[in-house]
């Protein structure tokens, strides 16, 4: 299991996450609104199709606020895989 945080200024309300990955298996998106970051609370999990090495775009609309993001990769396709790009709007 692999995971990181982004970091806003402030809570900031998020209505959309789009994530472009390759050779993962399964993920989950977690958030927090307040600067303790024990308090997480799961957005969505996903579970990706194996592309064969062609990218995986992933979208997802959230309606929520948070000041923290959190990405954990649970499983892999492959002994590596990436997340190449995430979009937050």
């Amino acid at each position: 299991m692999e995971d990181w945080a982004l970091e806003s200024n402030e809570s900031t309300k998020i209505s959309k996450v789009k994530i472009w990955a390759s050779h993962v298996r399964k993920m989950s998106v977690e958030r927090c609104e307040s600067q303790s970051l024990d308090r997480f609370e799961k957005l969505f999990e996903i579970e990706l199709q194996d592309k064969h090495n062609r990218l995986q775009t992933e979208v997802h609309q959230v309606n929520t606020k948070a000041k923290f993001l959190k990405f954990v990769i649970h499983s892999g396709w492959d002994d590596f895989c990436t997340v190449n790009r995430v979009s937050i709007t």
